[in-house]
């Protein structure tokens, strides 16, 4: 029996798959029945999301990216289809990029480059912190989350994990952070605080989490760091807090609208960098992408849950 996996026709001419044994690729555009679909690395979701819709016999979904906010799952879920992701395969440059927001805000980096483009040997006019010290919370604790989490430590930043469910006592994350809260503490946790990471899903109980009332309870020299979806932040909230004074600023690497709109606030303010929802570059190489999806693909095969089998309910 041959299994038909469809994928974009980009996908087709980049000559990247490698086909497991009884595994056919055709263009799931095409005229075939496929059983499965694999969005790669650059696919766009509405093609996806229409092909879906067109393949009556599509009963898997594999995913290279991690995020599954912007899918119908409920229809799909309806449908009795099973989806998986990319989880891990960007993990790396993620962490990465949300130190280096964190260095960017704590350092004043951003007014450095801007100084220097105007040909000017000055310091910046803000206040230049360490990230030693620091009480930094991270909303989220997957993967991600708990790398960021790795690296404030090494800093020697005073860490707060916030996640979804009650903590247990033998959580493998507690050694990385000084304290772990749940997310119905998560006003609490922010109280005080120099940073907020946010490296979480978007969910209906997350958006707009980080909320004007949130916002109050950090610094009025605090930053916002956004390595996970724009929807999670009341964006009209933190852009007139960082107007007003009583946040210092944010490094955004994503929007609730991308890009946003020529006259959103987010725009033209010095202390609110953004970054053009390029946190995961340089993308997992083809062989990485490969690789998990013939693990996947084995577990499928088997009628086993997949490692990175998404919870269509839950929405991670």
């Amino acid at each position: 029996m041959v299994l038909i996996v469809g994928v974009s026709r980009r996908t087709m001419g980049r000559g990247e798959l490698l086909a497991p044994a009884h595994v056919r690729f055709v263009p799931w555009d095409g005229s075939y029945e496929a059983e499965v679909l694999w969005r790669r690395n650059g696919d766009r979701t509405v093609e996806l999301v229409d092909a879906v819709s067109r393949g009556k016999a599509v009963r898997w979904v594999h995913l290279d990216t991690v995020g599954v906010d912007r899918l119908p799952l409920t229809v799909w879920r309806e449908r009795g289809m099973r989806v998986s992701n990319g989880r891990g395969l960007s993990t790396v440059q993620v962490a990465e990029w949300a130190l280096g927001a964190i260095l960017l805000a704590m350092r004043r980096l951003h007014e450095t480059v801007r100084l220097s483009d105007l040909g000017l040997w000055q310091r910046p006019t803000g206040s230049i912190c360490t990230l030693h010290g620091q009480r930094v919370v991270i909303l989220g604790m997957g993967r991600i989350g708990t790398r960021v989490a790795h690296l404030a430590n090494a800093f020697g930043a005073t860490v707060t994990g916030v996640i979804r469910s009650k903590p247990v006592a033998h959580d493998p994350r507690r050694p990385l952070v000084d304290s772990l809260l749940s997310v119905d503490r998560f006003r609490e946790a922010c109280n005080g605080a120099s940073i907020l990471v946010l490296c979480a899903p978007v969910t209906e109980e997350t958006v707009s989490i980080v909320s004007d009332e949130v916002l109050s309870e950090l610094l009025d020299s605090a930053w916002v760091v956004n390595a996970a979806r724009g929807a999670l932040i009341d964006e009209a909230a933190l852009a007139e807090a960082v107007r007003c004074g009583r946040l210092g600023g944010a490094v955004l690497d994503v929007t609730s609208r991308e890009p946003p709109v020529a006259n959103s606030p987010l725009w033209g303010h010095p202390d609110i960098v953004l970054s053009g929802h390029m946190a995961d570059q340089p993308r997992a190489s083809p062989e990485e992408c490969n690789g998990l999806f013939s693990a996947e693909l084995q577990r499928y095969l088997c009628h086993e849950r997949m490692h990175n089998e998404v919870d269509l309910i839950r929405g991670y």
